[in-house]
């Protein structure tokens, strides 16, 4: 998220990384073998190539897309016109309901497609705005590896619910596992499967005290989710039995007194 006030600029600057050197085409940038196609009568994406395969959905709209988080409004796609030469393209996009301006420039560099933006605020109030590089990947056939976890996920979580309503059974803890998370029990395809995750998250989200708090994804008005910057991660995260959330000890004494494990609490 984005914190602007009146004609404040702010740069943001996303990069696609592939190995080997860049090549040129009027709309589109290619680094050996990543190939990312614009189209410069409005900004969109149209189009991305890896290893000579067209990996772009088409359900789902590609692009710079703005979001007014104070004002709770749905992501816009920033939409205008692009020109350029070689390995660069450049122009400027308005996203109009959320009157936000955004130069924008996309290069080919040595190791990655970069794409970097100013966003230049068309009011004069202080604004919250999120903005990210929408490319909506087809990821439900191929070898994309992190889409692995969904289908993991998705194969594996419903299983696990079974032994778990058996092994809550006879605390009688089995009643609040169906409420929270039956939703994520159905077997289900990876895909619609981790849109049910998804919006497990933002209820959960919606109903923490005092008045919710903000999800860690965004969702378009097409479907879409897009991870908001601060909880991204760059690497896969490993899977460990290390116990790494040590604030969440009071949850689990409370938790543990309501199984009946301890009879009260542990100062």
């Amino acid at each position: 998220m984005h914190w602007l006030r009146p004609h404040i600029l702010l740069a943001v600057t996303i990069s696609l990384y592939a190995p080997g050197m860049a090549q040129t085409a009027p709309d589109s940038l290619t680094v050996s073998g990543l190939t990312l196609f614009l189209d410069p009568a409005s900004g969109r994406v149209t189009g991305v190539d890896l290893a000579g395969a067209r990996s772009l959905s088409h359900r789902h709209e590609g692009g710079f897309f703005i979001a007014d988080f104070a004002a709770g409004s749905d992501p816009e796609l920033a939409q205008g016109t692009l020109t350029g030469a070689r390995d660069r393209l450049s122009g400027r996009l308005v996203a109009r309901k959320t009157a936000i301006e955004v130069d924008v420039d996309f290069q080919a560099r040595r190791d990655c497609l970069g794409a970097t933006a100013t966003i230049r605020d068309l009011t004069d109030r202080d604004r919250a705005i999120v903005a990210g590089f929408r490319v909506p990947l087809d990821v439900s056939h191929g070898k994309w590896r992190w889409f692995d976890d969904l289908r993991a996920g998705a194969a594996d979580v419903p299983s696990l619910y079974a032994e778990l309503m058996d092994a809550l059974e006879p605390s009688g803890q089995s009643v609040l596992l169906t409420e929270r998370f039956a939703g994520l029990a159905e077997r289900l395809p990876a895909d619609e499967w981790a849109t049910a995750l998804m919006e497990h998250h933002r209820r959960v989200q919606r109903g923490k005290p005092p008045n919710g708090k903000a999800p860690w994804c965004e969702r378009f008005d097409d479907g879409c989710y897009m991870v908001r910057p601060a909880y991204r991660v760059d690497e896969r995260p490993q899977s460990t039995e290390e116990y790494v959330h040590a604030y969440r000890t009071g949850s689990l004494q409370q938790f543990a007194i309501d199984l009946g494990m301890v009879s009260h609490a542990v100062p």
